[in-house]
């Protein structure tokens, strides 16, 4: 008997393999694709991209072991991620804005010439502002709000199938701190690392909002790391949950580091939003503990009635 049992799972499991595989694939009537322009130049940014969220330690660390800033790298990242947060808002119809948007950008991110190897804080405030235009004032997030008006189905189940969710998972788990536990940076260097390392994380949080907002696929992909971005998601004026509940990344943050992490929180807390807008089943796999961050969080609004985080109530 068992070994019966044994041969129809190896037969039907195999099935069931290939039949997932094949409930995966996107097919596409053409190669062309917006911004990117061709599907074969996708896959290879993604796959770069990738890549070069698994080396942040070592291009956006300026130190005695790691070298100088990787000027040329961060700049290609945070790019790249302008170029994919803007393909899932481009239908095809208006990609020439979405080319010259792309164009300006590649120009954004190089080192300030007065400064080499740091950036212009300039570039970051366009970045920010460039980034708030599409999500709205991040204070005051709704997920029924403009800034989620135009994604594109077609785009989120594409980027999925060219494995857009694992570089946003390396991305978002890069350790920021870096530098600090290298130990061999100027003091100037370090607060730079920090400074890119953090723009890199939001840029791909923000993108993963876009990327799984009311897509049950893509929500049930990153619906595995909500734990951590959980723990991103608490704000530095809850410090006591930040102490109790977090030993990693920003929990060992100084007071002087919490600026950056404000952003990473607001873009968490939306992030987790998006995972589990309009998705019951992910709502009742969540574990009591985001409920009460969420709450807490809202506590600290000026006005209640329009905290972000109470979104989550009616998700």
């Amino acid at each position: 008997m068992a070994a019966s049992l044994n041969l129809l799972d190896s037969v039907y499991g195999q099935r069931r393999a290939v039949r997932t595989a094949i409930n995966e694939v996107v097919l596409l009537d053409k190669t062309e694709i917006p911004i990117f322009g061709d599907i074969h130049v996708l896959r290879t940014e993604i796959r770069e991209l990738l890549f070069l969220s698994r080396t942040a330690s070592s291009w956006g660390v300026s130190s005695s072991v790691s070298g100088v800033f990787g000027d040329k790298e961060f700049g290609k990242v945070m790019a790249t991620f302008e170029r994919l947060h803007t393909l899932l808002f481009d239908d095809g119809l208006s990609s020439n804005f979405g080319r010259n948007n792309v164009a300006k950008r590649s120009k954004l991110f190089q080192a300030h010439p007065d400064h080499p190897g740091q950036q212009n804080e300039e570039n970051e405030e366009l970045w920010s502002l460039d980034v708030a235009k599409r999500w709205a004032d991040h204070t005051k997030i709704k997920l029924n709000g403009a800034g989620y008006n135009g994604i594109v189905v077609a785009h989120q189940d594409l980027l999925r199938a060219v494995n857009l969710q694992e570089v946003l998972i390396e991305a978002i788990l890069i350790d920021p701190l870096v530098a600090r536990k290298d130990g061999t940076g100027t003091p100037s260097d370090v607060d730079e690392s920090i400074r890119r390392l953090t723009m890199v994380m939001r840029a791909a949080l923000s993108t993963a909002s876009a990327f799984t907002y009311d897509n049950r696929k893509n929500q049930e992909l990153l619906f595995e790391r909500l734990t951590y971005f959980e723990k991103l998601a608490i704000p530095v004026s809850l410090t006591s949950i930040r102490r109790t509940s977090t030993s990693e990344g920003f929990g060992a943050m100084s007071v002087g580091d919490m600026g950056w992490s404000a952003e990473v929180a607001l873009f968490a807390q939306l992030l987790i939003l998006c995972i589990l807008h309009k998705n019951t089943e992910l709502c009742d796999r969540v574990d009591d503990s985001l409920p009460t961050l969420f709450s807490s969080i809202a506590d600290l609004s000026e006005d209640l009635s329009t905290a972000p985080t109470l979104d989550i109530i009616f998700i």
